[in-house]
């Protein structure tokens, strides 16, 4: 399991880790881009180190479970900035001689463009660039979750998906941290895309609550084989979270 922005290996799933335990997976989650000189409320903040050094913390890490348990293969489940750190192990660095599937909530295959509003004026006064650079002590990863950064740009260029893998996309059209939603959402014979409004209008849960929600848990269970029905209910957080 490969969590979010700011996100760690043992905050991140506490919905999913027991679900996946009790239905019988073998269940590991890592906490990557931590930074090594972190103090105080930054200590143990994850996914703020550059993506391709996340991305090679996955690999390793993947590398133990598949020692620990003799399998060839694993399955990832990635949250928000954890789909990109997932895709870069993917496409750059092998990792899909060693996946099988790869589901992802609120994936951000186009970058997203949440900071768009505050682009322009940054563009004209002319920092833009120094402003965003300024992040790199404390957040690389941040600038490169943005439609047009370079990490964004070379995963547009590879394909973003791996013939060999099977991904399962599932996206919320009240995700106000990935700006369009439909970033998340790219077609191909081995992916399935799904609208969490597509299967139950009702259910408004937004970008930080797709871990935990019934739906969406239900719908990922399915995606990794372990048929479950799919609850439909209004989301038990406040729209757009």
């Amino acid at each position: 399991m490969v969590h979010g922005l700011s996100g760690n290996g043992e905050n991140s799933w506490q919905t999913f880790a027991p679900l996946l335990a009790n239905e019988g997976y073998c269940v590991f989650a890592l906490t990557y881009g931590v930074y090594p000189t972190d103090r105080g409320v930054l200590a143990g903040l994850g996914g703020r180190a550059p993506i391709d050094e996340s991305s090679a913390e996955l690999k390793q890490f993947v590398d133990r479970v598949r020692a620990a348990t003799g399998t060839d293969r694993v399955d990832l489940l990635s949250w928000s900035e954890g789909t990109l750190v997932s895709a870069g192990y993917l496409q750059f660095l092998a990792g899909a001689t060693a996946v099988d599937q790869a589901i992802n909530l609120a994936p951000i295959w186009n970058g997203t463009a949440i900071t768009d509003p505050l682009d322009s004026p940054l563009s004209i006064l002319g920092p833009h660039g120094d402003a965003y650079a300024a992040l790199d002590p404390t957040c690389a990863a941040c600038a490169e979750l943005r439609t047009g950064s370079d990490f964004i740009n070379r995963l547009q260029a590879s394909g973003v998906y791996s013939p060999t893998v099977h991904y399962t996309n599932i996206v919320t059209t009240t995700d106000i941290q990935v700006r369009p939603y439909t970033s998340g959402i790219r077609d191909a014979p081995n992916a399935t895309n799904i609208v969490l409004q597509d299967i139950c209008p009702v259910n408004l849960s937004g970008h930080l609550s797709v871990s935990v929600d019934p739906t969406v848990t239900a719908l990922a269970l399915q995606a990794l084989g372990t048929p479950r029905p799919i609850p439909c209910a209004p989301s038990q957080a406040p729209p757009g979270v």
